[in-house]
Parts: structure tokens; sequence; C-alpha cells
């Protein structure tokens, strides 16, 4: 095979402003394709969200990258991934494992501080899975239309035993629940509080919610 080490690198843009960083960066080539893939890597300015990444090879000849982007807004809305592991498996599949947070206006309303695991794989044959196991949701605050709910957990859970809660091939599909739900808040003053058996989230069917029940006001 053939062996190729790259010591440092830097893609800039027009005006000069560095947009792309890499350093250490080595692998070698050879009739299994690309293998012992590690290195460094920068990314960020211009504009651009800014990642920093470290890849390393694996032993079954894979590779792992473990990175992280700060926090990127664009006027109210932010996003940022605070960490995430992807791996490459033999054959090419691609596994991902992290976190990200958002917060940001909403049609309608907005949600502060929302927390969402990211998990699931991707491959040519299958294309994108995403939740192949029970993911919990939180958020500081939500609101929508009036209703204001604030500190609150939601688990989703593959609506298929052995299926992903979303997957994107030749289609997109999402089939998720949720088990019982029970949120508070208000809706515009009044205390309010908010149960269901269980509320079901497809795509390209619609949702539905089951044994829905709202309580407005203090009952007194």
């Amino acid at each position: 095979g053939i062996a190729r080490i790259i010591p440092d690198a830097v893609l800039s843009a027009r005006d000069g402003t560095r947009v792309l960083a890499a350093s250490r960066l080595s692998a070698g080539i050879g009739s299994a394709g690309l293998t012992g893939l590690r290195g460094n890597v920068l990314a960020g300015g211009a504009g651009l969200p800014a990642l920093n990444g470290r890849i390393a090879p694996r032993i079954d000849g894979g590779w792992t990258l473990r990175l992280m982007m700060a926090d990127y807004a664009a006027g109210a809305d932010r996003v940022a991934i605070p960490r995430l592991t992807v791996e490459q498996a033999p054959g090419g599949a691609i596994r991902f494992d992290g976190i990200a947070t958002a917060s940001g206006a909403l049609p309608g309303g907005g949600v502060q501080g929302l927390e969402v695991p990211l998990e699931g794989q991707w491959s040519a044959a299958g294309g994108l899975a995403l939740g192949n196991t029970c993911t919990p949701l939180s958020f500081d605050s939500f609101r929508l239309s009036g209703l204001a709910l604030t500190a609150q957990a939601i688990t989703l859970c593959p609506a298929a035993r052995g299926q992903p809660m979303l997957r994107y091939g030749s289609a997109l599909t999402l089939a998720a629940q949720t088990g019982p739900l029970a949120l508070t808040g208000k809706l515009g003053e009044s205390p309010t509080r908010l149960t269901a058996q269980r509320a079901v989230l497809r795509y390209p069917s619609p949702f539905t919610v089951d044994g829905l029940s709202a309580v407005i006001g203090t009952g007194d």
C-alpha cells in the first residue's frame, strides 16, 4: 500500500479567512481502500459554524471521528453539538452518537434549551436511520399559541420494534411514540395541565394523540 501524510493543510475563503484547517493527517491507501486514517480538523469562519474534530483509526480497519460544534447563532436562533462520535465500520456503514442543543423561534412560538440526543447510522444500501432506541428530549421552555411549558422532558420510542424512528432513503418516514404524558405550564395566565395516554408521530401518516385531557385553571 501507499502511505500519505499531510502535516498541515489550510483552506481559506476569497477574503483570506480560514474556513478549514487540518493537521497531522495520515492514511494508507491499498487494495482494501483507505486505512489508518488519523488527524485533527478545525473548521469555521466566514459565517460557518466552528467545528473541532479528531480522527483516529479503529482496530477493525475503520475510523472514529470525535467532534464538537460550538454554539452557532443566526439572530435569536442557536444550535450547538457539544459532542458527537462518528464511526465507520467495515463495509462502509457510518454510525453516530451524540447530543445537540438548540434554541429559537417556531411558527407561533419558540423553544429554549432544547436537548436532543443524536443516535443512528447511515449506509449506502439503507440510507439514514435515526433513533433506534428510546430517546429522551428535554427543554427549558416551550411556547406555542399562548401555551407556555417550562422544564419538561419527553421520551420518544420507535413505534415498531426493530425499526428506527426516522428513516430517509428513497423517501422520508417517521414512526415514533411516547408513553403516558403529563405536561404542566400556563395557557395565557391560567395554570394548565395536559395529559395523554400516548402521542404517535408518523409521516407521511397523520399524528395522533390518545386519551388527551386538559385542565385549565386551579379548579377553585
